[in-house]
Order: C-alpha cells, then sequence, then structure tokens
C-alpha cells in the first residue's frame, strides 16, 4: 500500500510543476503565439513518467553494453515507449 500512496504523491507532484510551469509561462506564450495552450496538463500528465521510464532504461541499457551485454529487452521497452510518445504528442496536436 506505501508503494501506491508514494506513486499518487509523485504524480501529484508533477501535475503541480506543470501547472505552476504554465502558470509562469503563460503570458510569454500569449505574446508569442496569440493563443492559450489548453492540452498541457494531459500531455505532461501522460508524457512525463515515460520520459522517466526512458531516462532510466537508457542509463541501465548503457551499463549493459558497457559490459557487452546486449539489452534486448529493454531496447524493445525502449522503442515501446517511444512509439508511445509520439503518439500520444501526435493525437494530441491534432
Amino acid at each position: 500500500m506505501g508503494y501506491v500512496l508514494q506513486a499518487i504523491k509523485i504524480h501529484q507532484v508533477h501535475g503541480g510543476v506543470s501547472i505552476s510551469a504554465r502558470i509562469m509561462t503563460t503570458p510569454l506564450a500569449l505574446y508569442h503565439f496569440r493563443r492559450f495552450p489548453t492540452l498541457f496538463l494531459p500531455a505532461n500528465i501522460l508524457v512525463v513518467p515515460q520520459i522517466t521510464l526512458l531516462v532510466y532504461l537508457g542509463f541501465i541499457g548503457l551499463v549493459f553494453q558497457l559490459f557487452d551485454v546486449f539489452p534486448g529487452p529493454i531496447v524493445f521497452v525502449i522503442k515501446l515507449l517511444l512509439r508511445s510518445i509520439l503518439w500520444i504528442t501526435s493525437e494530441l496536436s491534432s
């Protein structure tokens, strides 16, 4: 149960950081693009945890490569995460 509460707390922190960053950059975005981006929160909630996994998996894959061990399953998961991120961003941008 402790892991679930910790995961909820991490998502709350990511959401809070995303919202506070958007509040601070809204005037600049409105000036430059002349419209308010409405999909920043769902995009960040869906993509940021995947980026975190990509960073960790990339580091683990690098360590495996240093010891001449082919990280096949890690590479497969990294490809899936990258495709997922590309799909999410393309769907939200259209």
